[in-house]
């Protein structure tokens, strides 16, 4: 066998040498501590830097800036200046993309680490700026707590007991101007973030403040055009339980201050379902298939009653209205307005240019409803009038009692007449009768004469006046308890 010659092992000795030298120079070179020749920060050079002294200055110069002192100026004299530093203010200084470099010149093979820092030559690194608008806002709000603490107040109309109507203006407030603040708040350090707190001296920075104006206005309460009242009417409730007294209440504070519209709808439903939403229905007799019976609710109706009847001496007419299929003892028949929860509703529409101002006044003993709206042209009085035009007799109904005697019979119930009535409304001016016009023909149904046989009890005939199988003046009724 030949031996290889001598110069091909020194070759291969050298090829060799020369492969370990250059892993070696790749590995001295990826180990450097200084930065890659050519690299700046915020346009400084910093290539003859170790990485930690370079991040070191980087953390001071984000600790300064977060101590530079930042004097802020309202634009308004009211309120004076107020100093915070930019830390407060919630300025942060970041360097991310220094990090990421960082990283991939300490992490991983040492040929990639070698590449990483090779590429990085000349590199620029610039730091990020940013601000929490919530601490911004927080410290605003220290400083000047009116700027947060007070609120606008809307104009208000006031009802004197004389009928009289004041209206009282309202007040503005000043809040700080947020986005064109956090415009200049982040226009308020140089580029040069590195040299950004080299003065001693505060920022000045001015505060802008805007004026909020409330919702409700001067000028909105004139536009509404309530001048003067129309109508009012009064209807008592003295003999009433505390539970009756108490939804009469409830239902007459949720219709106070109602102010509708022109074109505006007034619903009946929807205000007893925020009056018992807000104040809650108490246990009251209600109106079931013509009788009284326990229920929750009861009372109710004569809030809507006083109410169209203040409507009809206004000159006006409701959409929805009907009797009671009972008579109501505080207002004349014909002149009362019940509800049935999704079947029987009071409502009216403001046929009017200007608003209209429901008013409720409660005493111990009465309810008086006002309506004020815009100042007639022609002061016409309206006057109510009602009268029976017919009396229905009560159908007589008889019932089994096994305990008389064969043949007998007894008197259950005597029963109650029935009426047909016409409700008129007068118009006058100058006390001089100018028309007279048809508002309503009511019914009221007869209750049953009650008559008890001992025989199979007759076939009694339908009554022509049936009472509706509904509950009115309330919302449920209470069974009553079983008998002990």
């Amino acid at each position: 066998m030949k031996r290889p010659k001598l110069s091909l092992l020194w070759m291969a000795a050298a090829g060799a040498l020369t492969l370990l030298g250059g892993m070696t120079g790749v590995q001295m070179y990826a180990a450097l501590e200084t930065l890659p020749a050519g690299v700046r920060i915020e346009g400084v050079s910093a290539s003859v830097r170790t990485w930690e002294e370079a991040e070191n200055e980087l953390r001071k110069a984000a600790e300064a800036l977060a101590g530079k002192r930042i004097r802020l100026i309202p634009d308004d004299s009211a309120y004076p200046p107020a100093e915070r530093t930019a830390g407060e203010l919630g300025y942060r200084l970041d360097w991310p993309e220094f990090d990421t470099a960082r990283e991939k010149l300490e992490k991983g093979p040492a040929l990639a680490r070698a590449w990483s820092r090779w590429k990085l030559r000349g590199t620029s690194f610039y730091l990020t700026l940013s601000r929490d608008g919530n601490a911004t806002q927080q410290q605003m709000l220290l400083a000047w707590p009116p700027l947060a603490n007070s609120q606008p107040k809307n104009a208000v109309r006031i009802v004197h007991p004389d009928d009289r109507l004041e209206l009282v203006d309202g007040q503005a407030v000043k809040r700080v101007d947020w986005e064109t603040f956090g415009e200049s708040m982040d226009r308020l350090f140089p580029a040069q973030l590195l040299t950004a707190s080299d003065s001693a001296a505060p920022l000045d920075t001015t505060v802008p403040l805007k004026t909020v104006e409330p919702r409700v206005t001067l000028a909105t309460l004139r536009l509404q055009r309530v001048e003067a009242k129309l109508a009012e009417y009064t209807t008592a409730f003295s003999g009433s339980g505390e539970g009756r007294a108490h939804n009469i209440r409830a239902a007459a504070a949720a219709a106070d201050g109602v102010l509708l519209a022109p074109g505006e709808l007034f619903d009946y439903g929807r205000l007893v379902k925020q009056a018992e939403t807000q104040y809650g229905f108490r246990e009251a007799p209600v109106i079931l298939n013509g009788k009284l019976v326990p229920g929750i609710g009861g009372g109710i109706c004569q809030v809507s009653t006083t109410l169209y009847n203040t409507l009809l001496l206004a000159g006006f007419r409701p959409l929805e209205r009907r009797n009671h299929s009972l008579p109501v003892s505080y207002v004349p028949l014909g002149q009362d307005a019940t509800f049935a929860e999704g079947a029987i509703n009071f409502r009216f529409r403001n046929e009017t240019d200007a608003y209209l101002l429901v008013k409720t006044f409660v005493t111990n003993e009465q309810l008086t409803v006002k309506l004020y709206g815009r100042t007639p042209e022609r002061p016409f009085v309206y006057e109510l009038r009602s009268q029976i035009i017919q009396t229905l007799e009560p159908p007589v109904r008889y019932v089994t009692d096994s305990a008389l005697p064969k043949g007998g019979t007894a008197l259950v119930s005597v029963g109650k007449p029935g009426f047909v009535v016409e409700t008129y409304r007068d118009t006058r001016y100058g006390g001089a009768l100018l028309s007279s016009s048809l508002i309503s023909k009511d019914t009221y149904p007869p209750q049953p004469r009650i008559v008890a046989t001992s025989e199979e009890t007759p076939r009694t005939p339908s009554s022509p006046y049936p009472a509706p199988s509904l509950i009115e003046d309330g919302l449920q009724t209470i069974a009553a308890p079983a008998p002990r």
